[in-house]
């Protein structure tokens, strides 16, 4: 029986759509507005989700609260995120869409639609794995 190996790339590069039109959004060339994400089966996520709950164990209890929860999860996107590609000229309620200001941008209501297709592309783990089929031995 032939092996299939199965591996998990730490980052995988996401198209951003329209919410409205569902179109890939594109810069003034022409190309396509990414995000470039690590997943949730990577190191790089093990570690920053692990400094945000080390940093509640650190919280009394009764200082915990909906909105540092809420703030805990945007960090842990915004950690990540490792490039946004070609957002040169895109804007959010104002905002625009820059890695230094990626956490403003998540946070404001209006980036509802953005954050939900980040979030989504972030635990899709298919998005991430890569199958090497074993080669076929010529007869």
């Amino acid at each position: 029986m032939k092996k299939i190996n199965f591996t998990v790339e730490d980052t995988t590069t996401v198209n951003i759509t329209n919410p409205m039109t569902g179109d890939d959004i594109l810069d003034e060339n022409g190309r396509a507005c990414s995000i470039t994400i690590h997943g949730l089966m990577s190191d790089h996520y093990e570690v920053e989700k692990n400094k945000i709950l080390n940093r509640r164990i650190m919280r009394p209890t009764k200082k915990n609260s909906i909105e540092k929860e809420y703030r805990d999860s945007i960090s842990l996107m915004v950690s990540q995120i490792k490039s946004l590609n070609n957002f040169g000229h895109i804007q959010i309620n104002g905002i625009d869409v820059t890695m230094d200001n990626i956490k403003e941008v998540l946070a404001n209501p209006a980036a509802k639609w953005f954050k939900e297709q980040i979030d989504l592309a972030i635990g899709d783990d298919r998005a991430f794995l890569s199958q090497e089929s074993p080669k076929q031995e010529k007869s």
